[in-house]
């Protein structure tokens, strides 16, 4: 895989980003709209689910093969690539919040909580994922994988097979964290909640995603030790991204009264954490070797810049729409303040990070 194609995958961030900041701002009314329109930009939430994917896949392709994986390294690019913005804008957020309500400074839940966002153990607990940067739930997820990722190669590389077994190992492991803690009576932190939290919220239900992005990393180790490089034709980008709109459509169709959104209700889940992955997986093999107007347009330097201070953009967007909710606002200002975020910050951060890890190394 070649810079050009890395430089497509990056674009795709923020538009995973935007789809995120829909659902939180959706402009598409059910009075203007009407009903099923609304009801389908409501479950945009899924570009976390094209997140997963691609985090699955961008780690498996760069150490996958690496027979010794430096974890004092590995983990610290993770730390760096994840902390440092995050960091800042978590204390800035309790700041803000101890500011507004100078009570709180006397209050024991205040601290439990900020160490909670802070260490991202939040994304553990039903009662505490929404807290602080209310998106943040996701990086938890993201976080477990990190942790788990440098044994799931090793065992990989030993049999094909296990890429099967894996899903199904976390989910089991999911389910019984869940009855064993998240039953428990003593349990007031609502740790491993129920089945709907373990499905929806942690990396136990929803490594599938990753496993998909995994996946898709093997068959381009194939494609690349054969030679095959990208040719004209839009059959996998078309293919993947008319079949992720359409299950995101069917997806919708489960809101209700009792599910606000559709993801909540099971068959939502089911679709969201074992359909659609599969087909993010189809449409990110199409932008890596087809050559199309579309990955052509994700290319662009603007959509590039926008990927990579995406990250950003999907911290900082909530707390834009909590002074002006219209989406016309909260995007051109997202857009700004993640710019200047990760030119000025989080870049460079990650750098001085990454630069002293090497120089230990040596």
């Amino acid at each position: 895989m070649n810079s050009k194609e890395i430089l497509q995958l990056t674009g795709i961030r923020f538009v995973a980003s935007f789809m995120v900041c829909i659902f939180h701002f959706n402009p598409f009314t059910v009075a203007v709209f009407g009903e099923r329109i609304h009801d389908f930009f409501s479950e945009m939430h899924v570009g976390v689910t094209f997140f997963f994917v691609l985090s699955g896949f961008l780690i498996a392709y760069r150490y996958y093969h690496e027979e010794h994986i430096d974890f004092r390294r590995f983990y610290g690019n993770r730390i760096a690539r994840i902390f440092p913005v995050y960091l800042l804008l978590t204390i800035a957020f309790f700041a803000v919040q101890l500011f507004n309500h100078p009570e709180w400074r006397a209050q024991l839940w205040f601290y439990k909580e900020l160490f909670l966002n802070l260490t991202l153990l939040k994304g553990f607990s039903s009662s505490y994922k929404f807290s602080g940067i209310l998106q943040a739930w996701s990086l938890t997820v993201e976080e477990t994988f990190y942790l788990f990722a440098p044994f799931i190669f090793l065992l990989l590389r030993k049999s094909r097979y296990m890429l099967l077994i894996f899903p199904v190992f976390f989910l089991l492991l999911g389910i019984l964290l869940q009855y064993n803690i998240g039953t428990s009576p003593h349990n007031t932190d609502a740790w491993f909640g129920n089945m709907e939290f373990i499905s929806s919220y942690t990396f136990f239900g929803r490594s599938f995603e990753f496993f998909c992005g995994i996946a898709l990393a093997k068959v381009c180790f194939r494609q690349r030790d054969k030679g095959v490089e990208a040719v004209r034709g839009n059959f996998y980008t078309a293919s993947g991204i008319l079949l992720s709109l359409m299950l995101i459509f069917l997806i919708s169709l489960f809101a209700s009264p009792q599910y606000i959104h559709g993801i909540q209700h099971p068959a939502g889940i089911l679709i969201n954490n074992i359909l659609l992955p599969i087909c993010i997986a189809v449409f990110y093999y199409g932008l890596i070797y087809e050559r199309t107007l579309f990955a052509k347009l994700l290319a662009h330097p603007v959509l590039v810049i926008l990927g990579k201070s995406s990250y950003v953009f999907y911290l900082v967007h909530l707390w834009v729409g909590s002074f002006n909710d219209n989406i016309l606002f909260v995007l051109p200002v997202s857009i700004l303040i993640s710019l200047l975020l990760w030119r000025f910050f989080e870049e460079p951060a990650r750098r001085i990070i990454t630069s002293r890890l090497a120089g230990e190394q040596k």
